[in-house]
């Protein structure tokens, strides 16, 4: 019997081409498939410039995001620098310092004792004579309290004396903004006198308190 197909057509084996046989590549397919592959993983060269022309352009753009102004920069760097310069000067300053001896009263401590108890005398006076228009009890406290004070100066007490030099600046700048209100001599003769008398001791306090705080070895 004859093997061909009743309908004329070849058998499946007998019509495939020679050579290909089953797993093996033909060449026409392997050359087109490889040369596809090639062309699609193939960089297109204006895709490939593009990409870090655009990253260079938006971290180069002003006012983006995460990117620090010159100026800004400039200003912190000069803040740094002064912090450092003072921080400096202060440790240089407190090296000279020397702390204050178990017994130690310097000058502006005893200046600033003897205006304690200055202010305390004249409102005890003012308040027994009744001088100024205030209850002569308002008087009597103040003295007291310019006496604890005073008390608290010699002592070396570093709250007191900040308190004091506060009161001191208090009476100075009232004391030089009345001179422009004066209206007699009398009442600019006064403002100079207390604007003399407290100068001196505030700055002579201000050494004070530094050494103060000098810790002893």
């Amino acid at each position: 019997m004859s093997s061909a197909d009743p309908r004329g057509e070849a058998p499946a084996d007998e019509a495939r081409p020679v050579g290909a046989a089953d797993g093996e590549p033909r060449p026409d397919d392997t050359a087109d498939g490889t040369a596809r592959r090639d062309a699609a993983g193939a960089a297109r060269p204006d895709d490939t410039d593009d990409v870090p022309a655009t990253r260079d352009a938006a971290g180069a753009a002003p006012g983006r995001a995460g990117a620090t102004p010159t100026g800004a920069t400039a200003d912190r760097d000069a803040m740094a620098r002064g912090y450092a310069r003072s921080r400096a000067k202060t440790e240089a300053i407190q090296a000279q310092l020397q702390p204050l001896g178990p017994d130690e009263r310097p000058l502006g401590l005893k200046l600033a004792t003897a205006l304690a108890l200055f202010i305390a005398a004249i409102n005890l006076i003012a308040a027994a004579l009744g001088a100024g228009g205030e209850s002569p009890a308002t008087g009597f406290a103040f003295a007291i309290l310019m006496v604890a004070v005073a008390a608290g100066l010699w002592t070396r007490r570093y709250l007191v004396i900040l308190l004091f030099q506060a009161l001191l600046a208090l009476s100075i700048i009232v004391s030089t903004l009345s001179l422009a209100f004066a209206g007699n001599l009398l009442a600019v003769l006064l403002a100079l006198a207390v604007i003399g008398a407290c100068s001196p001791v505030f700055w002579l306090l201000v050494r004070v308190m530094a050494r103060l705080q000098v810790p002893r070895e």
